[in-house]
């Protein structure tokens, strides 16, 4: 690829015509567009999900992120990057102030990966959402993280096993978050306890937008719970 000075946009979405999702671009092609990130000024949406980058892969772009000021969302879904991959990752948002969007779902990122993506957090200011798979004790990390985190507005945790625990430390974070407007929680083993948690904090909360307890196991008592907090809840827009 040679360096372009005004493409905008590489891939408009995971699901347009232009990404680079499932182009097999393997570790070399990885290589090559960071290569060609550290030069161009311009582009702001780089979308690879479905292309076997794996760490060697991630760990090239995470070398282009730490001198690319343009970048603001990077979506490598499913790309094999595991620990390695995402801890060099964290290690560059560090360095990195434009990046707002870091989609990791589907990588085998375990509780060291992810819980070196949830200290980066703590310290990053510009870093608007983060797409990851985690545990509890993960969960309970980025819950530390977002009481010290004034600029992350999204936090999408489908389908991991959080559990009643991790959703009460993501309460317990809420509370006094003021920047978060969207929890995606679908699927996550999340039963009363833990809705009754999150009930509590958007009692609190003035910033949340949506709340997702999709296919969770909150019952009679966490839909009650939901329920009043709603009376004194002013901002949530959508809550499934």
């Amino acid at each position: 690829m040679r360096w372009n000075a005004t493409l905008a946009h590489l891939g408009v979405s995971c699901y347009d015509e232009r990404s680079l999702e499932s182009n097999k671009i393997g570790v070399e092609g990885a290589t090559a567009l960071a290569n060609a990130l550290v030069k161009n000024e311009s582009l702001q949406t780089l979308y690879l999900e479905y292309n076997k980058t794996g760490a060697e892969g991630a760990t090239a772009l995470a070398n282009a992120l730490a001198n690319n000021g343009s970048l603001h969302t990077l979506d490598l879904y499913n790309n094999m990057i595991g620990d390695e991959g995402a801890t060099v990752l964290a290690n560059t948002l560090a360095n990195n102030a434009t990046l707002h969007t870091l989609g990791l779902g589907e990588n085998n990122i375990g509780d060291e990966g992810a819980t070196a993506l949830a200290n980066a957090l703590a310290k990053h200011e510009s870093l608007h959402s983060l797409k990851n798979k985690i545990g509890a004790e993960v969960a309970t990390a980025l819950a530390h993280a977002l009481a010290n985190n004034e600029s992350l507005q999204t936090l999408d945790l489908w389908d991991n096993n959080i559990g009643d625990e991790g959703a009460t430390a993501l309460a317990n974070a809420l509370a006094n978050n003021e920047s978060l407007q969207l929890l995606e929680l679908t699927d996550n083993n999340i039963g009363a306890e833990g809705a009754t948690a999150l009930a509590n904090a958007l009692a609190k909360n003035k910033s949340l937008q949506t709340l997702s307890l999709w296919d969770n196991d909150i019952g009679e008592k966490g839909a009650t719970a939901l329920a009043n907090a709603l009376a004194e809840n002013k901002t949530l827009q959508t809550l499934k």
